[in-house]
């Protein structure tokens, strides 16, 4: 039941965003082909925008408690998620994308091009903002924000970070 109410308050955040279901969505987007988007190399990861940008249609945007910058875009069924995190320090980035998945107050992100997933803690603050629980590597704040500036910020976050997961 918990789950639930964690994917009805993202739902809502997202609508009270602004988010509208575009008519591409009417078919199932998968959130990109690991093949023609996504390539390792030398450590640096990859990732197409315009295949992102396909099917995020919302989400949100804050910082850790370092300051530094989080965005995670989700399509509209809430079942694909972006989220990537910047570090300022570095101006390196880890990204999660793929499908996620909710259980309890919990929710975990499995990237499709290392399978690797990150499970992190859902705690509503406000109507429009979550508290994303990560453990010992830490927590964020981020509130909903448009389907552009979202899109906005993990284009900056792609072109101006260096990728290395």
């Amino acid at each position: 039941m918990k789950n639930k109410k964690i994917v009805i308050a993202m739902t809502s955040m997202l609508i009270a965003a602004g988010s509208v279901m575009p008519a591409y969505a009417q078919e199932r987007v998968t959130p990109y082909d690991f093949e023609t988007y996504a390539e390792s190399t030398d450590a640096n990861y990859v990732l197409d925008y315009d295949s992102i940008a396909s099917w995020v249609t919302g989400g949100y945007i804050g910082n850790d408690a370092s300051g530094s910058p989080v965005v995670m875009g989700l399509d509209d069924t809430g079942e694909n998620a972006i989220i990537i995190f910047g570090d300022n320090s570095d101006m390196t980035a880890v990204s999660f994308v793929g499908e996620i998945t909710y259980e309890g107050d919990f929710a975990t992100i499995t990237d499709v091009a290392s399978s690797l997933a990150l499970t992190f803690g859902v705690k509503q603050v406000s109507d429009d903002t979550i508290e994303l629980d990560m453990g010992d590597v830490g927590s964020a704040a981020i509130q909903a924000a448009a389907p552009e500036t979202v899109l906005e910020t993990i284009k900056t976050a792609i072109d101006y970070y260096r990728h290395v997961a």
